[in-house]
């Protein structure tokens, strides 16, 4: 191969490579752009722009979920034990009031490993029978989903959680103790 048809074949890499990276910022910023569309009033007389509602916003709006004012979170307050307890295995989660707020306490204790988290639980919607709430600290993230007919809560981890040895995990049901049943 001549000199000509091997520095062609380098340039042609070299674009390649760098198309790969460049290409998909270049859309990526392409869309950004293009879904910021603005659009003149409707009202007669009216020069000023409004920009076009986003649909998260008008589904927040639309009064289907009760005011956060009347959520009550004394029916979540108790203590929860995991659906897998048993044998070489406990978890439980103590939900109890904090101000306004939730406070959590969740321990899981496995013959090779245990972990303890604590910390408030914002409480981020509400329906008739569920409350979906969230978890943050540092070193461990998590979402909360009560549901008050099965008066249960679902834990998910979101992320790596380091309050915990290897092996054990808070993720799962828990169900409310009888004995806290209201």
């Amino acid at each position: 191969m001549n000199r000509s048809g091997l520095s062609h074949l380098i340039f042609r890499e070299y674009l390649l490579q760098h198309c790969r990276v460049i290409l998909p910022v270049f859309l990526g910023l392409l869309f950004i752009a293009l879904s910021c569309t603005v659009k003149k009033s409707t009202q007669a007389g009216e020069d000023d722009l409004e920009t076009e509602s986003d649909t998260a916003i008008e589904a927040m709006e639309d009064n289907t979920l009760p005011d956060k004012g009347d959520w009550f979170y004394e029916e979540l307050y108790g203590t929860y034990e995991h659906e897998s307890s048993g044998q070489g295995f406990t978890a439980l989660v103590v939900i109890r009031p904090e101000g306004n707020d939730l406070w959590l306490d969740i321990r899981v204790t496995r013959s090779s490993c245990s972990g303890l988290a604590s910390g408030p639980v914002g409480i981020a919607a509400a329906t008739e029978n569920e409350y979906a709430g969230f978890f943050s600290l540092d070193d461990c993230r998590m979402e909360l989903y009560f549901n008050t007919v099965n008066k249960t809560i679902r834990v998910e981890e979101i992320g790596i959680c380091q309050l915990y040895e290897p092996g054990c995990r808070f993720a799962g049901i828990y169900k409310r103790r009888d004995t806290d049943v209201q």
